[in-house]
């Protein structure tokens, strides 16, 4: 093989490549050593499969930021202190990055195999320097980035298979998507309320809206004595149910008292006044309500009110109100 120094059209394994110039390395310019002649065709093939691999990598930069926009926009989807919405969301996202990074850390490995091929091979021993040392391979610098970024590539694939078996076995995430497929086949949806300690009272008020309750609520209030809402809000009729639940355990506390927290005894010197302290607690905004207050509420709206969970069957309150002949249609919350 013989080649010239100046421009050159070379055709390499089918491919035809660009004309590019060429400085060899001889100083009567001729290139007669067999692997300079073939390190230079190397280099077309090379330039060609680099111009490959940046517009690989190129377009995977694009794709891991149009990934963290829909990311964000999910993100931004979820209601403020609904957790289980995030955690289910959280979940997305995960399963998202791991194709994603998997799929381009499939695409580098090809790219990389490709390019496995131009390797160059000869019979004659490596030359020595003055030492007697063989030099070592020299690595390109287009090697060291594919190098580079197949090995981050594989690392996020890793990281985010990691996380996804972490997080899959995550209890909110499996009983939220459990309870949406159960509301699926009764025919029902989930509407979310915001987890703030008001969401019991919030929940029922949903049900008393959709359910065309309002009539009812008002002579359950008339008949406790206890102020109806004074707006059409949420929050006026959360406070409402919050005073009707406290009403019905003062009128009723032989029937609530025995499941009263027994920390209030510590604080209260009479049966009276354990009642009393339970429900100056429960009137407060933000305290967790329970069984205790579905219960109350039930008996105060005389309908029966339906817990719906994964952990078991459907808790059930107010079940002689559902026993009637004419049984109302019963108050479903989560």
């Amino acid at each position: 093989m013989l080649l010239v120094g100046g421009r050159y059209d070379i055709a390499v394994f089918g491919g035809s490549y660009s004309t590019r110039s060429f400085e060899p390395s001889s100083k009567f310019g001729l290139l007669v050593n067999f692997t300079d002649a073939m390190e230079l065709c190397v280099f077309f093939v090379l330039d060609g499969k680099l111009a490959m691999e940046e517009e690989v990598l190129c377009r995977h930069r694009k794709e891991k930021k149009e990934l963290q926009a829909r990311i964000q926009s999910l993100k931004k989807s979820v209601p403020r202190g609904d957790r289980n919405r995030r955690n289910a969301i959280q979940q997305e996202i995960i399963v998202l990055e791991k194709q994603l990074a998997g799929r381009q850390a499939e695409e580098l490995r090809q790219l990389n195999a490709s390019l496995d091929v131009f390797t160059i091979s000869t019979p004659d021993p490596l030359p020595s320097n003055k030492s007697g040392e063989v030099p070592l391979p020299r690595v390109s610098k287009a090697a060291k980035r594919r190098k580079k970024a197949t090995a981050k590539a594989q690392s996020l694939s890793k990281a985010v298979e990691d996380s996804l078996t972490t997080n899959a076995s995550s209890t909110s995430a499996l009983e939220y998507c459990q309870l949406e497929r159960a509301l699926f086949e009764r025919g029902l949806t989930l509407h979310k309320v915001p987890s703030d300690g008001d969401c019991l009272f919030a929940s029922i008020a949903h049900q008393l809206e959709v359910l065309g309750l309002t009539e009812c609520l008002m002579e359950a209030c008339k008949k406790f004595a206890v102020a109806p809402p004074t707006s059409e809000g949420v929050k006026s009729t959360v406070r409402c149910l919050r005073m009707l639940a406290s009403a019905v355990i003062r009128q009723k506390e032989e029937d609530y008292l025995p499941f009263i927290c027994p920390d209030y005894d510590l604080a209260c010197n009479s049966t009276t006044a354990k009642i009393d302290l339970y429900c100056k607690n429960l009137e407060a905004p933000g305290t967790w309500g329970g069984q205790l207050e579905i219960q109350a509420l039930s008996t105060a709206l005389e309908r029966p009110i339906e817990v719906l969970h994964t952990a078991g069957p459907v808790i059930r309150s107010g079940e002689t109100f559902a026993a009637s002949s004419n049984p109302p249609a019963p108050m479903l919350i989560t």
